[in-house]
């Protein structure tokens, strides 16, 4: 696994990218495969952050922060094989939100979105479980979507197929695992 502290644009030999400004706090990236793609916006003010592409060929793009003077602080997102996870503008995470994107999945959070301490976002559901009759894996990994302007409140947590329209707010320890119209108390 190569590491490194993310102080600006980065490509490597495996073909790993990454497009960021310079100045950000202890934001650092681990790649294990390659064709990895990171994009940290211009006013982005993301801090004490890790990025883990523990595969090849995967997409993190972290939008704009500076008009709200805050970001996301203090956490992990992990990349599968594949994967993709697009945070939009003025998102906060001031405590911290995981972030797992399995395999061949995507994770999208809309514009004004906010994270409260605790909060997991996970496309898959830790461990692969495998039906004995067929072999296939009985919890695949699936997409997730979140819209703007939703509140996610300490301790929730939103697992794979999930679909949280815009304006809603999922309350504190909500475990979602389903789809929601826009403007929903969860």
């Amino acid at each position: 696994m190569r590491s490194l502290q993310v102080v600006g644009n980065y490509k490597d030999e495996q073909g790993n990218i990454v497009i960021a400004p310079s100045g950000l706090l202890n934001v650092v990236v681990n790649f294990s495969g390659s064709n990895n793609y990171l994009e940290i916006a211009e006013g982005c003010l993301i801090s004490n952050y890790t990025i883990n592409f523990h595969s090849s060929e995967s997409h993190v793009v972290i939008g704009d922060s500076l008009k709200i003077g805050r970001s996301i602080h203090g956490h992990v997102i992990d990349m599968g094989y594949k994967s993709k996870v697009l945070i939009g503008a003025n998102v906060t995470a001031p405590f911290g939100v995981y972030i797992s994107c399995a395999e061949q999945t995507s994770i999208t959070i809309g514009n004004d979105s906010t994270f409260a301490l605790g909060t997991i976002v996970r496309s898959d559901d830790a461990h692969m479980i495998f039906a004995v009759l067929t072999g296939y894996r009985a919890n695949p990994s699936r997409d997730i979507q979140i819209g703007s302007h939703v509140w996610v409140g300490e301790r929730a947590g939103i697992l794979s197929g999930s679909v949280i329209g815009s304006g809603c707010m999922v309350g504190f320890q909500s475990v979602v695992k389903k789809k929601f119209q826009n403007n929903c108390l969860i």
